[in-house]
């Protein structure tokens, strides 16, 4: 089971994640359009045709496509696994953020997401944690994690 924490910390990477995999899709798919091009003509794309390969049947350039299309399923297979993890991870975060008080919310992206300090917090101007001791604010992030957590729980235990 993932703790808060460290859903709260990593967020930034999951969005990060989220981008990648979705321009890995799209490598994929222009990747997919060459392996059918190249079975198509039953041949090597234009871009990867090689000059004198020695290759000259056609049932056997289809073979060796057929290998490229297979590499290719399972590579598409493993993003969108990947993809769906991460997606699930933002959506989970999403579901946590929208269960706290406007204040909280921004503890939560400030402390975790932007990495300020639990000094600074409690010295930003117009900040729900301004002028609070460090002691109180670091028991405020304890009592969000540990919110957090039971939410966590509760989404993840079986019905």
């Amino acid at each position: 089971m993932i703790s808060a924490k460290w859903l709260f910390e990593k967020h930034r990477n999951h969005l990060a994640m989220a981008a990648f995999y979705e321009e890995e899709l799209k490598r994929l798919e222009i990747e997919k359009d060459e392996i059918i091009e190249g079975m198509a003509l039953a041949g090597p794309s234009i871009e990867k045709r090689p000059c004198g390969s020695g290759i000259s049947n056609p049932t056997e350039r289809i073979f060796l496509h057929y290998g490229d299309e297979m590499d290719y399923s399972a590579r598409l297979m493993e993003v969108r696994q990947k993809q769906s993890q991460n997606q699930y991870w933002l959506h989970l975060y999403s579901i946590i953020l929208s269960c706290y008080p406007e204040d909280e919310r921004w503890i939560i992206e400030q402390y975790y997401t932007n990495g300020v300090s639990q000094t600074a917090l409690t010295s930003i101007v117009d900040s729900p944690t301004y002028g609070l001791s460090r002691s109180t604010v670091s028991r405020w992030i304890k009592r969000i994690t540990d919110k957090a957590d039971v939410i966590i729980q509760e989404l993840e235990a079986p019905p």
